[in-house]
């Protein structure tokens, strides 16, 4: 598994979790709702950042240094 699949997997096992707590056990935390908030929207920034640059095999080889001639 990739770092994205991990990183995507934990940040919705830990909203569903979160979640469990809020609405069952009636506990409610400020600071983890909004850190939260903060991963996903990181997490929806990166993708989008992964997804519009080049990907680094579709570049072109750089080109080989000049040799000197004598």
């Amino acid at each position: 598994m990739s770092k994205k699949a991990v990183r995507g997997w934990a940040l919705g096992i830990g909203g569903v979790v979160y979640l469990e707590v809020v609405f069952f056990q009636n506990i409610y935390s400020p600071f983890i709702a909004g850190l939260l908030v903060v991963l996903a929207a990181y997490e929806l920034v990166d993708s989008h950042r992964a997804r519009s640059q080049p990907s680094p095999r579709r570049r072109h080889p750089p080109a080989a240094p000049a040799t000197r001639r004598g």
